[in-house]
């Protein structure tokens, strides 16, 4: 019965953050987002990064606010993408003529689903093309820090750091904590 207790009392304790996975409503929710990164670095790093005023207190409102422009930024984007591929879809269906563009994309038994088809493939292509790079930039940008790092203080850097892998992984984990 002790035992029984004990298990219970401990199942209803909470979670440390450090242990907390963060969650695909976790990177949808800006809030959400702002708090794991909170969890996952510190309070004091991250007032430091986000905080703009002298004591740093508006740390998460900033942090939020940029979440939901970043967010806002993302879906403009792939609005866009979405209606340029409409557009070279129709195009391609006008040159190649509707049999032939249904039987290119249409995927069902009819094949009329050819359009959303084409739309999709078009639009999600160029999402990815663009995520990667943006990845490119963001890995550039670490490596170039972390060789600055090092340049600036060998010794400091060899303290913190086994090798230079070892610091873009760090600048990585740091970078994609605030995608």
């Amino acid at each position: 019965m002790k035992r029984l207790l004990i298990v219970a009392a401990l199942a209803l304790l909470p979670v440390p953050a450090a242990f907390a996975v963060p969650s695909a409503d976790d990177e949808a929710n800006p809030a959400k987002a702002c708090r794991a990164e909170q969890a996952s670095l510190g309070a004091v790093p991250f007032a430091e990064k986000w905080g703009t005023n002298e004591n740093k207190k508006n740390a998460f409102g900033k942090c939020v606010s940029a979440k939901v422009k970043e967010h806002e930024a993302e879906e403009d984007e792939h609005a866009e993408a979405k209606a340029n591929a409409a557009k070279k879809c129709k195009a391609e269906r006008a040159s190649l003529g509707v049999a032939a563009f249904r039987e290119k994309h249409g995927t069902n038994k009819n094949k009329k689903n050819a359009f959303g088809k084409c739309v999709s493939k078009r639009a999600n292509a160029k999402a990815e093309a663009r995520e990667d790079k943006q990845d490119d930039g963001a890995s550039n940008a670490v490596v170039a820090a972390c060789k600055k790092q090092k340049a600036d203080d060998a010794a400091a850097f060899a303290q913190k750091y086994k090798n230079l892998g070892q610091c873009i992984k760090a600048g990585k984990t740091v970078k994609s904590s605030t995608d």
